[in-house]
């Protein structure tokens, strides 16, 4: 078995609004039954499965993925990985 856990693609999201009050954060809390991290308050997001790299372009909405492929450091799929995932 190796020292470290194999690691795998995953996303995240921060939504953070500013207003009058201090500033609001969105977090959501896993389960209680989860095997991993149960009960802990965490940002929406989570592993990048491998279907999430093959959405239906007619299904996309927003900047192309080829678009971002730079920005990302990550080719095309990658990048609709995490935007799925997020």
């Amino acid at each position: 078995m190796p020292d470290h856990p194999q690691v795998r693609p995953a996303a995240t999201v921060l939504l953070l609004r500013f207003g009058e009050a201090p500033v609001e954060i969105l977090m959501l809390r896993r389960s209680g039954s989860s095997r991993f991290a149960a009960d802990a308050w965490v940002f929406p997001g989570g592993v990048v499965d491998e279907s999430d790299r093959r959405l239906p372009s007619g299904l996309w909405e927003g900047i192309a993925p080829a678009a971002l492929t730079e920005r990302f450091a990550a080719d095309e799929a990658t990048v609709l990985g995490f935007h799925v995932t997020a």
